[in-house]
């Protein structure tokens, strides 16, 4: 099978639009700093790429899970970081406020 430049800029121009487009360009940040070795920085990053509105019902328990799930995989710094991006929220339900405060609470200080 022989490859012709024409098979390789068709390739090349769609991976191209692939990575610029609005599903993937948000998260290439987060990308590049968690490759340099910048996790909590990265975490910053994907919480802020969500694709629901941040103050909808269903964003909100997708942060507390978020955070959550950064906990039990032994990451407290990301947990803390999205624990305290969800309690800056204006008019956060009771019931999310006081999971975030008690989950914030139970992480490890250092």
């Amino acid at each position: 099978m022989q490859v012709s430049i024409v098979n390789m800029l068709v390739a090349f121009a769609g991976g191209l639009l692939s990575f610029l487009s609005p599903c993937v360009l948000p998260l290439v940040p987060g990308y590049v700093s968690y490759v340099a070795g910048d996790a909590l920085t990265a975490s910053e990053y994907f919480m802020t790429a969500a694709y629901a509105a941040p103050d909808a019902p269903i964003a909100r328990k997708a942060l507390l899970a978020a955070a959550q799930t950064l906990a039990a995989a032994k990451q407290p710094d990301a947990a803390a970081i999205v624990y305290r991006k969800l309690l800056a929220q204006a008019n956060l339900p009771s019931d999310i406020a006081d999971a975030a405060r008690q989950g914030l609470a139970a992480l490890p200080t250092r």
